[in-house]
């Protein structure tokens, strides 16, 4: 097979896993994250096994980094869309992860390989293109009335109470990180793999989402296309935040400071996620051995993504056993299909960066599931209502599917 035909399959197959792998827990609480990241971590790690076992493989060095950069970039992305609300965050995190990425092929960032683009200057514009979209489709407020999480009130409830956060002891104004995570509700949008999927977050004064408001009576439901990532964030986010500057009691002063650490955090969570592919690319320049498959890498990346996740997840614990709470779980079953199903697609875009280079494969498998997820949402769950909301979802896909036929046709190597 041609490898540029190889190449587009495979990362249709990322795509198309990295467009639905939330799918199973669209109607699971996912509390704060951390244990359901870990249960993700574990169904990612036995289609690494898998891999492993059909394709070979060892522990390397290199695989172990790239999956604890994914895990960390996930991690960041709670205190960003928290900080800056979904509009901005989401804009500012995909935008840095997107541009980044397609760097790191173009320019051969990080000493990874160089990709030559048949025309260089359309490839460019599609990436401009791509970023366009992406601002256009975060104007969209998807109807999530309908979609509600199993257990309703009575879990939430005990959601909260597990976290220790009720409403006579923390003011709304000033809950804290889990209560934060608990509001979170899914988007239109679940940005995926190297991208990390983000749930849309109720308003705040100091920073008002562009997608969906979400009621106290809806705390602790994950309607869509939820992220562990951005649950497991959660327990961090307070770690993150200066106390001493988010106590400040000037409200102006306050503002701008939490602007300030959401675009830091923005910057830095997407600087990564576009950078956990460079050990990749450096094992298959320096590393790999003639003819030996891509997938050879594929168990080591799952496994640094399983050992992160079980390192926050142990340390939350511990964090929540020494201040004598209880540690909320999270469902297993669903959990582990959703990381099976997110490693088919890491195995998808491995392969399609070897053949078609890192500048278009890894912006295809970004750019890719946003359109694959927003489809489903518009068709499957009928969440995009009005006929402003329509116009500007269609607009936002045109300019998607523009961006992307752009890169397919500049995109041959020369």
């Amino acid at each position: 097979m041609p490898d540029a035909l190889l190449g587009g399959a495979a990362a249709l197959v990322g795509v198309l896993m990295f467009g639905t792998n939330y799918v199973p827990v669209r109607r699971c609480e996912t509390h704060d994250g951390l244990m359901f990241g870990w249960a993700m971590g574990n169904g990612a790690l036995g289609v690494g096994l898998l891999a492993r076992v059909a394709f070979g493989g060892e522990v390397l060095s290199l695989g172990l980094l790239g999956g604890a950069i994914w895990s960390v970039s996930n991690a960041l992305v709670l205190p960003v869309v928290k900080m800056l609300g979904l509009g901005v965050g989401f804009a500012l995190y995909h935008g840095v992860n997107l541009v980044v990425g397609y760097l790191v092929g173009r320019l051969g960032l990080f000493g990874a390989p160089v990709d030559s683009p048949h025309i260089p200057v359309l490839c460019d514009c599609s990436v401009l293109i791509l970023l366009l979209s992406l601002v256009v489709m975060v104007r969209v407020e998807p109807d999530m009335s309908h979609g509600r999480a199993k257990g309703g009130a009575a879990d939430a409830a005990r959601a909260r109470e597990q976290s220790g956060v009720t409403a006579r002891t923390e003011p709304a104004a000033a809950s804290g990180a889990l209560q934060r995570a608990a509001e979170l509700s899914s988007p239109l949008l679940a940005p995926v793999s190297s991208t990390s999927h983000v749930p849309s977050v109720a308003r705040s004064e100091s920073a008002p989402s562009a997608i969906g408001h979400v009621s106290a009576s809806r705390s602790a439901q994950f309607d869509g296309f939820s992220t562990s990532a951005i649950g497991a964030a959660a327990s961090f986010a307070q770690l993150l935040q200066p106390p001493d500057l988010f106590a400040l009691p000037e409200p102006a002063v306050q503002v701008h400071v939490r602007k300030l650490w959401g675009v830091l955090l923005a910057l830095l969570a997407g600087l990564l996620a576009g950078v956990n592919t460079v050990p990749f690319l450096l094992w298959t320049r320096n590393v790999r051995m003639p003819h030996e498959p891509a997938l050879h890498f594929l168990f080591a990346d799952l496994l640094g993504v399983w050992a992160a996740a079980a390192a926050m997840y142990a340390t939350a614990g511990l964090v929540q056993k020494v201040r004598c709470k209880r540690y909320p779980h999270a469902p297993i079953r669903p959990a582990c299909l959703s990381g099976a199903l997110w490693a088919v697609g890491c195995g998808g875009q491995m392969i399609a960066i070897d053949n078609i280079g890192m500048s278009t494969a890894y912006v295809l498998c970004a750019i890719g599931p946003v359109m694959v997820s927003a489809l489903i949402s518009a068709v499957v769950f009928r969440e995009i209502r009005g006929a402003a909301n329509r116009q500007t979802f269609m607009l936002a896909l045109a300019l998607q599917f523009a961006g992307v036929g752009m890169l397919a046709a500049g995109s041959q190597t020369s």
